[in-house]
């Protein structure tokens, strides 16, 4: 069993990772600011048995909340911003 922190957790691809490797019988940590991601699927993996840490990655504290006792990282979160430009 390995223990894991899925960053991005509540996202589409983090939260069907994180499902897989409850399923394979691991042990789940997801991390998301739910800036984008989805609080029923952070539910849906707390009901699976994962434990979910709502907080920013590049807050300290919630970092260090969520990496502890943790073996490896899935690094999924991400934010998207992309500016306009203008086309001549």
């Amino acid at each position: 069993m390995v223990r894991l922190l899925v960053t991005g957790g509540a996202g589409f691809i983090g939260a069907h990772c994180a499902k897989m490797a409850l399923e394979q019988g691991h042990d789940v940590t997801v991390l998301d600011d739910l800036s984008s991601g989805s609080e029923s699927r952070l539910e849906g993996l707390a009901a699976l048995g994962a434990r979910t840490v709502v907080g920013d990655l590049r807050d300290a504290k919630a970092r260090a909340t969520a990496l502890e006792g943790v073996d490896a990282v899935v690094h999924l979160a991400a934010k998207d911003s992309v500016a306009r430009t203008r086309l001549g």
